[in-house]
């Protein structure tokens, strides 16, 4: 991604330039979402972490779809970006089955820049995106969590376990 493209999707999240300025930037007939994957996966495939945050405002923008949950995935264990809470909200916002094991891993995971984060963010917003996500599978990690030695994510994991008993998978 070139730093013309970071800047305009920067000048859009900061409402400087409209949606439709950055979508004609690509071409009259680009599809936001579809913009959003392929910035994605280029950032990815490019190591680039200040693209990957771009990408990811491009996504939050236009829409999360499941051709991004490939390369979500392959992002959380990812260690040269700086996004991960953004990753795993992404993911929560898909609510796939097939993200299950990453998000559990994310529950562990704790990157160097998240090392002074006692609140652990990252692992708490990762148990929100398993309470979103339907199946037994998913549950199963929850109950799993709700044995935790760590009392913050085992309470977060019992109150996501309580919401899908009322509410069901959210």
């Amino acid at each position: 991604m070139t730093e013309e493209v970071k800047k305009l999707i920067i000048d859009m999240a900061l409402n400087r330039v409209s949606r439709e300025s950055l979508l004609h930037h690509f071409g009259s007939s680009v599809d936001g979402a579809d913009l959003a994957v392929t910035l994605l996966e280029e950032a990815y495939r490019n190591h680039d972490k200040e693209g990957v945050e771009c990408a990811l405002i491009v996504a939050f923008t236009f829409g999360i779809d499941k051709r991004n949950l490939p390369v979500l995935c392959k992002l959380i264990d990812a260690d040269w970006h700086i996004k991960h809470e953004d990753v795993v909200t992404a993911l929560g916002k898909l609510a796939d089955p097939r993200s299950v094991d990453v998000l559990r891993r994310a529950t562990d995971y704790l990157p160097a820049y998240l090392d002074y984060d006692e609140s652990r963010a990252l692992a708490v917003k990762a148990i929100w995106a398993l309470g979103r996500i339907p199946g037994k599978h998913a549950n199963d990690v929850l109950v799993e969590l709700s044995k935790s030695d760590d009392k913050r994510l085992r309470d977060v994991a019992l109150k996501q376990l309580e919401i899908r008993r009322t509410e069901g998978p959210l």
